[in-house]
């Protein structure tokens, strides 16, 4: 259940009160300023809504206080005037959202729900996946691709897995860094062991060293109670930290300790814990160059840099491109699909800048566009996909200059975007940013 927190200055909020409470929210009220810090240090927040004046400096102090007592604690700043260098500011300290009265309890309810959604979006990144992996082929099998690059990536995957071996996933985003960590796991002999996943570009560093370190009661302000980290509960497992590159210097230092040492020391406590953990670490960073300018440890890099993985971009493998489209199709549909060959095609004309995760997103974006249809067409893929290749296209094949009109160039650029569009004139107007009337008077070159 989401829990909100309203902080009102102005006027009883008992409507939205209301409203919030039949969408299955609890929702706590207060109209004093000083309640408030000791209100978020006896319950737990996800939400708090602060009704200020950005012209009272009480406002951003409260909201300072807020953000330092609670990091995690999204914030909406609901007030009666804004500029942009007051809406910066709020940002800056750590607001969530910025809204300016007078404004629909609807807009400030999906703001609500927005921020909580977000919440839990950065809790995934540090929760702890404790899996129990069926079978040695099991995570391995979706790893797909019959590229020399994924083929490489399966063999080093079998090779490296029965090993304590550290392993360094490199990839841009989007990649599949985070199935190889799981597909490593699963092959191991510890896969009946916990396997924990922490994202550390989704988190400040001093909740990051909470959270992997853990903390004894009293250690800072909000410790109540004793927390064991996410490195205690991946002992005799393995650990997987995704965007390693992100990390401060100071949980760097800590990592390395526990690395080298299997010993590490919660924070608040005076006694040392000790772990045996399988370490692998992923980034989309060009690792040496941050250590070339002093923002990743040397002693670190080399240490984890044991046996790297490296995974292509889609677009350097775009022969896997048709297998994993229908991968996808299969995943998001459970009616029988087809990819007609134009948006095959297509797809492999594509770049994919997003990578595989940017595909499958595609994929089940058009099973819904197709609706009913057996077959998905190119007027289901989103435009930016046919923007992108008939752009590309045009700058890839000039014609020698004596040989060019503008009358032949019209004709010809007319033709490729309504191909593209498989003659729907009405989208081929859209891609070409001009009215239906122009495209008329372009088609009279080509006889249409």
């Amino acid at each position: 259940m989401t829990h909100v927190l309203i902080v009102y200055n102005d006027q009883p909020v008992e409507k939205l009160k209301r409203r919030l409470a039949a969408r299955g929210m609890n929702v706590t009220v207060t109209s004093c300023d000083e309640d408030v810090i000791f209100l978020i240090e006896r319950e737990s927040f996800d939400v708090a809504v602060l009704d200020t004046r950005l012209s009272d400096p009480k406002g951003a102090d409260l909201l300072a206080k807020l953000k330092r007592s609670k990091p995690t604690l999204e914030v909406i700043v609901y007030t009666n005037y804004v500029t942009v260098h007051s809406a910066v500011e709020c940002m800056k300290q750590g607001a969530y959202d910025v809204i300016v009265k007078p404004c629909s309890s609807e807009k400030l309810i999906d703001a609500i729900c927005n921020a909580h959604e977000n919440k839990r979006r950065m809790e995934r990144g540090i929760r702890p996946i404790l899996e129990k992996c069926p079978g040695s082929g099991h995570a391995a099998s979706r790893l797909i691709g019959g590229s020399e690059g994924m083929r490489k990536a399966r063999e080093f995957v079998e090779l490296v897995a029965p090993s304590r071996a550290p392993v360094l996933v490199l990839g841009e985003t989007g990649t599949g860094k985070e199935l190889v960590a799981r597909a490593i796991h699963t092959q191991s002999p510890w896969r009946e062991a916990p396997l924990v996943i922490v994202n550390a570009s989704v988190l400040q560093e001093n909740i990051l060293e909470s959270e992997l370190f853990g903390y004894k009661k009293g250690a800072f302000t909000d410790a109540r109670s004793d927390k064991k980290g996410l490195l205690e509960v991946a002992n005799n497992g393995t650990c997987f930290i995704d965007e390693v590159g992100d990390m401060g210097l100071n949980v760097q230092a800590k990592v390395l300790r526990v690395f080298e040492t299997g010993i590490f020391m919660k924070l608040g406590d005076t006694r040392e814990t000790k772990v045996d953990i399988r370490f692998i670490f992923a980034t989309n960073k060009d690792l040496a160059s941050s250590v070339g300018n002093g923002s990743f440890r040397k002693d670190l890099f080399y240490r984890i840099n044991t046996f790297p993985i490296v995974l292509l971009p889609l677009r350097e493998r775009r022969e896997d491109i048709a297998l994993l489209s229908n991968y996808f199709l299969k995943q998001f549909c459970q009616e029988e699909k087809r990819l007609s060959e134009k948006v095959v095609e297509l797809l492999i004309a594509y770049d994919w800048p997003g990578n595989v995760r940017e595909l499958a997103n595609v994929i089940q974006r058009s099973t819904l566009v197709s609706g009913a249809r057996k077959t998905i067409i190119p007027n289901d893929l989103p435009e930016n996909i046919i923007h992108a290749i008939t752009s590309r296209s045009t700058q890839e094949e000039p014609e020698p200059m004596g040989e060019m009109s503008l009358a032949k160039g019209k004709r010809e650029l007319v033709a490729k975007i309504i191909d593209f569009a498989e003659g729907n004139k009405t989208k081929a107007a859209r891609l070409l940013r001009v009215s239906r009337t122009t495209l008329y008077r372009n088609l009279a070159f080509r006889g249409d």
